[in-house]
């Protein structure tokens, strides 16, 4: 190969090169991104949307210290990835991101970092988990039955994803707390990996209304002593409340 097309080769290289840096730097350049930290207190039915559909609106305020005799702003836009659970506030870092500056609104809001959540001592969550057994003695080994309800009190309807929780009417996740004389059990069931829920796969429960399912704990939890055996639900699983704790006796 002569000098001069090894030249020409060279040339071309840097100069689709230095094309693919200037469109990278141009890119970047209208990729712009700001980032806000918020306290987030509640979620409230605010209004119909353009579809006629009924949305939830976070409250917030701006900073990072919750001033409760303030008054709380509406939070119009989506925030990506932040499953908020009623009953808390959070103190959350957002980003807010505009693909091109050229479009102002047009941006998305991202959810960055949690940085605090608090449980709210005076929120009465309006949905319930129970649990119940039919008898109160067991022998080491002997099938536990465990009923586990979920109940609506509230006056709109409840959707939630029941997978890993009791109403698969199988264990298939680490969703309880089970202690035998105050030591912990630890999970030895099943651990099912799904892929991300479709809209069909989570449960409506209208107002007023409840559904229950029926397993053996020991199925996951096994007691291998006797003595007193304490269950309960956990707080915030799929964000369905912590339930009742039941204590049993174990022979």
């Amino acid at each position: 190969m002569s000098r001069n097309i090894r030249y020409a080769i060279l040339f071309l290289s840097l100069v689709n090169f230095s094309c693919g840096l200037s469109q990278q730097a141009i890119k970047e350049k209208n990729y712009r991104i700001k980032e806000i930290t918020l306290c987030i207190k509640d979620k409230k039915i605010q209004k119909k949307d353009s579809l006629g559909n009924i949305r939830s609106f976070l409250q917030y305020q701006v900073g990072d210290i919750i001033n409760f005799k303030r008054e709380w702003t509406c939070l119009n836009e989506e925030v990506e990835k932040f499953n908020y659970v009623e009953g808390y506030y959070y103190v959350v870092k957002l980003r807010r991101v505009w693909p091109d500056k050229k479009n102002p609104k047009n941006y998305s809001l991202e959810l960055s970092e949690i940085v605090k959540k608090e449980k709210n001592p005076y929120y009465i969550n309006p949905v319930a988990t129970i649990l119940s057994t039919e008898k109160n003695t067991y022998r080491i080994g002997e099938t536990i039955k465990l009923k586990f309800t979920v109940r609506n009190n509230s006056e709109n309807d409840f959707l939630f994803l029941s997978w890993g929780t009791p109403l698969d009417e199988i264990l298939t996740s680490d969703c309880l707390k089970v202690k035998i004389n105050n030591k912990p059990i630890d999970y030895t069931g099943l651990l099912v990996k799904r892929m991300p829920p479709e809209p069909e796969d989570y449960k409506r429960l209208l107002p007023s209304t409840q559904m229950s399912a029926v397993l053996n704990l020991i199925d996951g939890y096994v007691p291998k002593e006797k003595g007193e055996l304490k269950i309960y639900f956990k707080d915030n699983f799929n964000g369905l409340p912590e339930s009742n704790t039941i204590t049993i006796n174990i022979m």
